[in-house]
């Protein structure tokens, strides 16, 4: 989601807000299957226990206006952005699910999304136009100038993926590139690659194939996603998608792609078929496990959902409500050996 329209919430829905931070909530430790679900608006996290089918609502405190989640290990990791507050990344332990580290980042760097290479953490900072680099105990190391509001970052075959969105003071978009970091463990060197308009995250299949989503300027240009092979980093393949989508997945040879207006997009790159899977107003963000496909429907003044679907024949398996106004967002799903 853009971060025009993200604002533009906050400020129509921050006074809706179902949470309080008056008290700190005792976080359960839930063993096996479950899910983690960042709200962006009440600034919590809830977990859904998927082997119970119970939701544990708002047990972790965020900071501010929290955006991404990432696991590395037993630790997931939550990016918050800082909207009106002070930037940080907090380090959760997933056996107790509580915080157990915060580091912050410079006010206003509107910080976006995280990704670990083998001894170091990458930042996205899309207000300041740069990559900060932490080593494993997040200890700042480095920073790099990256294009135009960075976004979506990932590791893959050793190099970061940054994506570019080219978005400007008016909200209009130059053109979007995807940099590249060689070597991002010693000193890395950087490559760009031209794409479509507006690039926001990228997915991986098993097989090594990389795809950026490009989202469009919510306006004429609409949704691309393009196949970037990783070693020549050329663009060997592109799908016309259409829609405005704001985030992107891989399972089960598929791409899954969600439009906060449209649902969930869908197209099969065995078959060529494509797939408009309706899910109401605010999709949100996706996240792929085995054979299934997790997204949030975000809403700021009505129920938000966790939807979770058969990732082979899109049947929708599980409907579960999250609460009213929680600004349901980044979503992980940690399976812990029981």
């Amino acid at each position: 989601m853009k971060r025009f329209i993200f604002i533009t919430l906050l400020i129509l829905f921050s006074t809706l807000l179902s949470c309080t931070k008056n008290e700190e909530p005792t976080a359960p430790e839930i063993k096996g299957s479950r899910v983690y679900i960042v709200n962006n608006l009440s600034e919590t996290v809830s977990i859904y226990d998927e082997v119970k089918d119970t939701l544990f609502e708002d047990v972790i405190i965020t900071g501010v206006t929290p955006n991404d989640i990432y696991q590395v290990g037993g630790l997931a990791y939550i990016v918050n952005s800082g909207f009106g507050g002070v930037p940080s990344i907090q380090v959760i332990d997933l056996s107790t699910n509580e915080i157990i580290k915060e580091i912050q980042l410079p006010p206003g760097s509107n910080p976006w999304a995280i990704t670990k290479s083998a001894n170091r953490f990458f930042v996205t900072l899309s207000a300041r136009n740069m990559v900060y680099i932490y080593d494993s105990n997040l200890n700042l190391i480095d920073s790099i100038k990256i294009g135009k509001w960075p976004e979506g970052i990932i590791y893959y075959k050793n190099s970061i993926f940054i994506a570019s969105s080219g978005l400007k003071p008016d909200y209009t978009y130059d053109v979007g590139y995807v940099y590249v970091l060689k070597n991002p463990d010693s000193i890395p060197i950087i490559d760009s690659i031209p794409v479509k308009t507006n690039p926001q995250d990228f997915a991986v299949s098993p097989e090594g194939e990389v795809f950026v989503l490009c989202t469009g300027d919510y306006n004429i240009q609409d949704g691309w996603i393009l196949e970037i092979d990783p070693e020549s980093l050329l663009i060997v393949d592109s799908l016309h998608i259409g829609g405005y989508p704001g985030d992107i997945t891989y399972a089960q040879q598929r791409i899954f792609a969600s439009d906060w207006f449209n649902g969930l997009l869908i197209y099969d790159l065995a078959t060529g078929k494509d797939t408009i899977i309706p899910t109401g107003y605010g999709s949100s963000r996706l996240f792929a496990k085995d054979e299934k496909v997790y997204l949030t429907i975000f809403s700021g003044s009505e129920m938000n959902y966790l939807l979770i679907l058969d990732a082979l024949d899109y049947t929708i398996e599980k409907k579960v409500e999250l609460g009213v106004g929680k600004g349901a967002q980044a979503v992980l799903v940690y399976k812990e050996e029981l």
